[in-house]
């Protein structure tokens, strides 16, 4: 019952908000919809359809079969990895879980070979990066570039953190479609996540107004404004952890040495509402989520790191 008492009681203070400002947190959660409905679904509805689909007809093993010796040699992980970070860095968040969690589920990989993937299947895609945060936010290509090198090369060498010692014997796969109706099932399949995808996001952004009208935002950007003495930066980063594409738009009309490196590292970190989008699946793979947590975490640095040396070096 103890582990209850904090969902509990957050719960029912985002209720007691919602009854006491409905006009307000009401068009909060608009606006999460209107967000997601505008620059999520559009590109994230094709991607699981499509991803779907090549799943279907075995493109993972046709891919893996290409590129898996590189992904099995540099991680000793099924070849079905490879193309499991294809799409994931040409896709984004929550692409790279959903589709480790198909594979799981067809027993196409099993436990060990899950969570060493994780640690570099889960990654944000080029749209948000490049055209997003890089065009629109920053308003500088350059910038976008630097975030999306550094970005998947995180992930790259986040995955030696988390290699399997051992690798396992490599399973020959002979895929043939199962399903009568491909099309259909892929379609009912894709918006059913899509839809799951985009409530998340609806209702953590209400979320994040609500801390910040409360002044919970401004209590914790206090708090690691001490670490890095910069106000903006503080709050950017804090509002990031709860919904990363507002946390990158606070962070972009910042000018210092530390906002390209913290911008890549919420990204690769994803916030709290991408954390859920993925757990959503990898959760019914038995992978607890403080693994999952630590793994982005470790992400998360490394890119901060490789930003600041970019930084450092080159601008």
């Amino acid at each position: 019952m103890k582990t209850k008492v904090v969902p509990l009681f957050l719960s029912t203070v985002v209720l007691i908000l919602l009854v006491t400002y409905p006009d307000v947190y009401l068009q909060a959660s608009l606006d999460g919809i209107t967000i997601f409905a505008i620059n999520v679904l559009p590109a994230l509805l094709p991607f699981f359809f499509f991803t779907k689909i090549l799943s279907n007809y075995g493109a993972n093993v046709i891919i893996g079969r290409k590129l898996g010796k590189v992904t099995r040699a540099l991680y000793n992980v099924n070849q079905s990895s490879a193309y499991v970070f294809i799409m994931s860095i040409l896709s984004g968040y929550p692409i790279g879980a959903k589709l480790l969690h198909d594979l799981y589920q067809n027993h196409q990989i099993d436990h060990e070979d899950l969570k060493s993937s994780i640690a570099f299947c889960s990654t944000s895609g080029p749209m948000f990066i490049l055209g997003t945060v890089g065009g629109v936010m920053l308003k500088n290509t350059t910038y976008g570039f630097i975030l999306l090198i550094c970005h998947y090369l995180s992930a790259i060498l986040n995955g030696f953190i988390y290699r399997k010692r051992r690798k396992s014997k490599e399973k020959n796969f002979y895929y043939t479609v199962t399903s009568q109706n491909v099309l259909s099932d892929s379609i009912t399949d894709s918006i059913s996540s899509v839809l799951t995808c985009g409530a998340y996001i609806a209702i953590f952004y209400m979320i994040a107004i609500m801390l910040k009208n409360t002044g919970v935002l401004s209590l914790l950007s206090n708090c690691v404004n001490y670490l890095i003495k910069n106000q903006s930066l503080s709050y950017g980063l804090v509002f990031s952890l709860v919904e990363i594409t507002g946390g990158c738009a606070v962070l972009s009309n910042t000018n210092t040495f530390l906002t390209l490196p913290i911008i890549c590292a919420v990204i690769s970190f994803g916030g709290l509402s991408v954390t859920l989008q993925s757990l959503n699946f990898l959760c019914k793979c038995n992978i607890k989520p403080i693994r999952y947590v630590i793994v982005k975490l470790t992400q998360s640095i490394i890119a901060f790191l490789i930003t600041c040396f970019v930084v450092g070096v080159f601008l």
